[in-house]
């Protein structure tokens, strides 16, 4: 076995082989078409803000995503120029009747087993003591 480097890399082979191997890595390396990857095709999405049109939005969408080269993205739309009023904040999203008799009633919480347990033996001792104390008064009175 004999050794020697190429460039940064050691390479170890039979001498039958040696020359046949330097020769291959003497030769100019082939360049390929790097194949686009998932991490170039992901798309960037700008910011959205008040009073913004569709069209500046998708304007802002294409120049993040310019290197993707798509075609141009026109909409026929009658409301493409216009500020989008179901995104914009000064509007509400929804406008509810107020009630001014409601009355908010939080949801109840389901106690454990062992919470009802201990509030019915709380109660019981509660109602044995009314009991005794009655028995009390009674028994002074007569």
């Amino acid at each position: 076995m004999i050794e020697f480097t190429h460039a940064t890399t050691r390479y170890k082979c039979k001498p039958e082989n040696a020359h046949t191997i330097r020769d291959t890595l003497a030769k100019p390396k082939k360049h390929k078409i790097l194949a686009l990857s998932t991490v170039n095709l992901k798309r960037s999405y700008p910011e959205f803000f008040s009073g913004m049109s569709t069209a500046d939005y998708v304007a802002a969408f294409e120049g993040l995503n310019s290197r993707l080269r798509q075609h141009g993205i026109t909409h026929e739309c009658p409301n493409y120029d216009k500020p989008a009023h179901m995104l914009d904040d000064s509007i509400p999203a929804c406008v509810e009747d107020h009630n001014p008799d409601y009355v908010y009633e939080p949801k109840k919480v389901k106690k454990s087993l062992a919470q009802q347990l201990a509030e019915a033996d709380a109660k019981l001792d509660a109602a044995y003591a009314r009991i005794d104390a009655l028995e009390a008064e009674l028994r002074g009175k007569a």
